[in-house]
């Protein structure tokens, strides 16, 4: 389950048996991941587009105006 879906299910508590560098070493190494997400990689593989923003973003303000809404 990848790390963001863990967190906005507000699991509490995650427990693990290896960590990154041990999964590294069979071949699946994320590391990209990781420096894409501080700003220090380009992502390659894949074309970022960003569609709509004012469109998507209004989605959001009716939701955030919306009586009874739940955070989960």
């Amino acid at each position: 389950m990848c790390f963001a879906a863990i967190f906005w299910a507000r699991i509490k508590k995650l427990v693990y048996g290896t960590v990154r560098e041990d999964v590294a070493e069979i071949g699946f190494d994320d590391s990209l991941i990781y420096d894409v997400i501080k700003g220090e990689a380009e992502l390659e593989q894949m074309e970022l587009v960003n569609m709509d923003r004012e469109g998507c973003r209004a989605v959001l303000v009716e939701w955030r105006g919306k009586p009874g809404r739940r955070m989960y």
